[in-house]
């Protein structure tokens, strides 16, 4: 079903809407059970972190807090815990370390503006050729 979703509707339309029905009680099971359909789905097709982050479309992303991070950084997460070993370039890891920076609640207004401003100015600089 997952598959099907995401060739219909793009990977990056899925991705959203699967997070924001995570946020509704009634369609919140179903939710998680599609998202992790689709992390085995990616890992199966033996899917990069990589390839993840240009199929979703995080390029396009506005900030750190389009909902899109947090279905890499789950990625990442799941292929370490599944094959031991990282599954992503430097660059895409130095990325998952400043959304998980910016979703710290401990970090202050002046470091989450900073990681803001970093963020952007790479998207703006380099035009994600970087990654």
């Amino acid at each position: 079903m997952i598959l099907t979703l995401m060739r219909v509707f793009g990977e990056d339309t899925v991705a959203t809407m699967l997070e924001a029905a995570k946020k509704v009680p009634r369609t919140e099971a179903i939710a998680t059970n599609l998202q992790k359909d689709r992390l085995n789905a990616w890992l199966r097709i033996e899917k990069s972190v990589d390839d993840v982050f240009m199929h979703l479309r995080l390029s396009t992303a506005a900030d750190l807090t389009d909902p899109r991070f947090s279905v890499l950084s789950k990625y990442a997460d799941f292929v370490k815990a599944k094959t031991g070993k990282s599954n992503d370039s430097v660059k895409t890891s130095i990325l998952l370390q400043m959304v998980a920076a910016w979703n710290n609640p401990s970090k202050s207004s002046a470091e989450r503006e900073a990681l803001k401003k970093q963020y952007l100015s790479w998207r703006s600089d380099y035009h994600w050729d970087f990654l």
